[in-house]
């Protein structure tokens, strides 16, 4: 079997860690600024499955499910959620995370990410299918990294797998485990136009954490860019009543002063 844990400073194979965390480990070899951190790999997933005799108990369960029956899917996503929650983390593991994230700090924060094997394949996209936890304590990080773990068991995400013809044991399923950073504006940004697939660049951002704009707390502000040389073509800025930064407690909305509400989140410079 492979290595459990692997620095993104590092290089990986997709089928080990996912293409979300290889996305990330091709942005920091570009020079690109990413936030430190490590991949629990799909081979960590694999054993987890081995040590806690999940894999013979999953087939089974999904042997006989009338995906048409929508109440029945949400029952077997709960019994084998619970299964995975109840399964034993590899020690070694566990010690692993605290060992790697311990020059951060006892009071450093930690993003728990999915990255399966499947998430971005060319006939599919399984982005968003899986969840993440933010602000994860070190204390925290190896229940986190379960629960990243059995959100690949949620009830859209095994219908989505069975449309799109991808084998529920066959993909694996990598985390990675982030610093958090507390941002003063984040967004999200597409090479292309996500709708009709045309080369420019689009970004939405917003001031605080993205978790304002992945959750429609906000309408972000929204730029289009020549994907060429990066100049701004097209740019809408928003009334941004609010944004989450990161607090002692965690996340926490706070609303904005009028002078910040119609500022652009983001400047060209």
């Amino acid at each position: 079997m492979g290595e459990q844990v692997i620095s993104l400073a590092a290089k990986g194979e997709i089928e080990e860690i996912g293409g979300k965390a290889r996305n990330l480990m091709d942005l920091m070899a570009a020079g690109f600024p990413v936030p430190e951190g490590w991949v629990v790999s799909t081979s960590a997933y694999e054993q987890f499955l081995d040590r806690n005799g999940l894999r013979g108990r999953i087939s089974e369960a999904l042997q006989d499910l009338d995906l048409k029956d929508a109440v029945k899917v949400v029952r077997c996503a709960e019994s084998i959620r619970g299964w995975m929650m109840a399964g034993d983390l590899d020690s070694e593991l566990a010690e692993r995370l605290l060992k790697e994230t311990a020059i951060f700090g006892p009071s450093g924060l930690w993003a728990v990410r999915s990255s399966a094997i499947a998430e971005d394949l060319e006939q599919a996209s399984f982005a968003g299918q899986q969840d993440t936890y933010l602000n994860v304590t070190r204390e925290r990080l190896a229940e986190s990294v379960k629960k990243c773990w059995a959100s690949y068991w949620n009830d859209r995400a095994i219908e989505y797998r069975h449309d799109k013809g991808v084998g529920h044991l066959d993909a694996g399923m990598a985390v990675v485990v982030q610093r958090m950073v507390n941002a003063d504006s984040s967004g999200i940004m597409f090479t292309s136009d996500p709708i009709t697939g045309d080369e420019k660049i689009m970004i939405e951002s917003s001031w605080g954490l993205g978790e304002s704009i992945a959750s429609g707390l906000v309408t972000p502000d929204r730029f289009v860019c020549d994907s060429s040389n990066g100049e701004v073509k097209e740019s809408k800025i928003n009334s941004k009543t609010q944004a989450i930064f990161l607090s002692p407690e965690g996340e926490k909305a706070v609303d904005l002063p009028e002078s910040e509400r119609n500022r652009p989140s983001l400047t060209k410079g």
